[in-house]
């Protein structure tokens, strides 16, 4: 049997029955990207080396979930989120940490890559190159081609099943579809999912809404930021940056990641309301002249 085969016969549940145990598996996995981020400030603290370096191997939870499964997204998305997290913490690193830092993901990527490539030769055994670029770049020409449907189909909620069944709804799983050139299972970026989802309308709508929010919280360009600010900032990289994918949290487990996130944010927003000033962790950007100052 082949990576292929495998991967169809553990989707199809033939191996791997749905039980609390996996559930709980994915739902943890997803909050790899907390590891992430805590890795990274206590690595700007540059104290609790044995707790930084369990933080750091502790991100690879999703990689392994996906590659259980025989998938590559869990790779795909682990250096994005990475990516993401040094972007927005280097301008509190020291330069020096900088480097160390990024030498150790370089060579993170190369080794990721490695199986990266072998699910691919062995699923895509046809041909290597163009599963790689259709890895890449399906997504704006199948939510093309999913907007030229006429009356294209939509399954308004279905990405989001814990509300569902909050709702009393059905939460049985959408029915497949193929129209033209098309799918219901291939990439189609998170427009395609939401539009899907919620409609044209509604999805213009609910982007709108949320663009707002992001403004008000992250618009001004500031030396602090809080630590319940940096929870819902990650929460729309996750979202958007795999977007460029899918919605990624469409399942059960991606539901409980935001609904975790949300609570998360509003618990450190709350205590960032009665915790005085001076008992804050705080991380001040490094500047040419001074170094940062952690308290």
């Amino acid at each position: 049997m082949d990576l292929g085969d495998a991967r169809i016969n553990l989707a199809s549940e033939t191996y791997v029955k749905q039980s609390v145990y996996s559930s709980m598996a994915a739902v943890s996995a997803s909050l790899y990207i907390y590891a992430i981020i805590l890795f990274f400030v206590f690595y700007i603290i540059n104290k609790y080396k044995i707790l930084t370096f369990l933080l750091f191997v502790s991100s690879f939870s999703n990689v392994l979930f996906v590659l259980s499964y025989v998938g590559r997204d869990g790779i795909v998305f682990w250096i994005i989120s990475f990516c993401l997290c040094f972007l927005f913490f280097k301008g509190f690193m020291q330069p020096c940490r900088k480097k160390s830092i990024l030498r150790i993901f370089y060579i993170l990527v190369i080794v990721l890559t490695m199986p990266f490539i072998l699910i691919s030769i062995s699923r895509f055994n046809y041909d290597f190159y163009y599963s790689i670029i259709s890895y890449v770049g399906q997504s704006l020409p199948n939510f093309c081609l999913y907007m030229n449907i006429h009356n294209y189909p939509v399954d308004y909620g279905s990405s989001f099943p814990v509300v569902l069944s909050v709702l009393g709804k059905d939460v049985s799983i959408s029915d497949s579809w193929v129209i033209g050139d098309t799918s219901s299972w291939v990439f189609g970026s998170l427009f395609k999912s939401f539009i899907y989802n919620f409609n044209l309308t509604n999805t213009f709508i609910i982007l709108i809404f949320l663009g707002l929010i992001f403004y008000f919280y992250f618009g001004m360009v500031k030396k602090v930021i809080e630590f319940y600010k940096i929870i819902l900032y990650f929460l729309y990289m996750q979202v958007y940056s795999q977007g460029v994918f899918y919605f990624v949290q469409y399942t059960r487990s991606g539901n409980y990641f935001i609904i975790i996130s949300l609570f998360l944010f509003f618990i450190f927003w709350f205590l960032d309301c009665v915790i005085s000033q001076n008992k804050k962790v705080i991380l001040y950007r490094v500047s040419k002249s001074n170094d940062y100052v952690n308290e």
